[in-house]
This record gives C-alpha cells, structure tokens and sequence, in this order.
C-alpha cells in the first residue's frame, strides 16, 4: 500500500479521473476521443495538484516537526542513555516519548 505522497496522489487522481469519465459516459453526445481527452486531462492535473500539495503541506511539515522533536530530545534529555528510543522513528514511540518529555516538565515547574 502507497502512503507516500506519489501513491497517495495516485490513488486520488485515479479516482478522480475514473468519476469524471464516468459521468461524461452518461452524456449521449460524447465521443471517444472526448473521453479519452477529459480522462487525461483530470488524472494529470488532479495528480500533480494532489502530490505537490501533499509534499509542501503534509509530509515536509511532519518531517519537521520530527526534527525538532530531536532537537528538542538531544538538548533536554541527555540523561535517556538507551540510543534505541531516541533514535527510534515510529510514530507511537515518538508519541510516547514526548508524552513522557512534557509530563517530566510539568512536573519540574510544579
């Protein structure tokens, strides 16, 4: 399964195209050529529409929140010792590590 920007985008504009062309199907006067043509023109742009705005706005945003959670690691947490965690990528890790990061702060300013 796709879950990057590329696969995701294609899957979308698969369907997209796929939707458009159906309902220019119900249109008697349609011809091939026009199917073809709306079936082209709505997967290109819906996938290059799709993927640039999935890849500024979604995933370079995620990815920078991931480094600066391990900036933020690296500069407070010196005292973690197991490199396993700190250099652990999954999502839920990261999770529970700043759950636990922000639960040691609020307890050094209470």
């Amino acid at each position: 399964m796709p879950t990057g920007s590329r696969g995701i985008s294609l899957i979308l504009a698969l369907a997209i195209s796929g939707l458009v062309t159906a309902f220019l199907l119900l249109i008697p006067s349609s011809t091939a050529s026009t199917l073809w043509a709306a079936l082209l023109l709505s997967f290109s742009i819906s996938y290059l529409l799709i993927s640039i705005s999935l890849e500024f706005l979604v995933f370079r945003e995620i990815g920078n929140i991931y480094g600066l959670l391990e900036k933020i690691q690296k500069k407070d947490l010196t005292e973690v010792q197991d490199k396993s965690i700190r250099s652990s990528l999954s999502p839920l890790k990261k999770n529970k590590q700043s759950n636990q990061f922000l639960c040691a702060r609020e307890t050094e300013r209470n």
